[in-house]
């Protein structure tokens, strides 16, 4: 009986290990990246980041955001500047959990105004 709690009890940190270490391999595939929309065309949305075009797929579980306020997939159109959040699959391609809308590139509001100061 003394030998069984033994055993058992070396077993179980074992067990644990591997399930942490499997747990760390899928957050392998985790990616970030911070991109501009090229193209929308249905549930793909192709993006342009650090000169490289991917391919992010947006899900029914995909959360869309644009600053606080949760919004569709509408917000996503060619020119928005967005953070983009998910796994990564094989040939560029990207599947969202989370994205973010910043802005439109080159957009006046986001750009910081020249002069400053407040005009009549």
């Amino acid at each position: 009986m003394y030998r069984r709690e033994i055993l058992t009890f070396l077993a179980v940190p074992l067990w644990s290990t591997q399930r942490l270490t499997a747990c760390g391999s899928r957050d392998r595939d985790r990616r970030r990246i911070e991109a501009e929309v090229t193209s929308v065309s249905g549930d793909d949305v192709e993006v342009l980041a650090s000169g490289r075009r991917t391919r992010v797929v947006i899900s029914p579980e995909t959360r869309i955001t644009q600053g606080r306020a949760r919004v569709d997939a509408t917000a996503l159109r060619p020119g928005a500047r967005i953070v983009v959040e998910g796994r990564r699959r094989a040939n560029d391609v990207l599947d969202a959990m989370e994205i973010r809308v910043e802005g439109l590139s080159g957009s006046p509001s986001t750009q910081p105004s020249v002069g400053g100061g407040h005009k009549h």
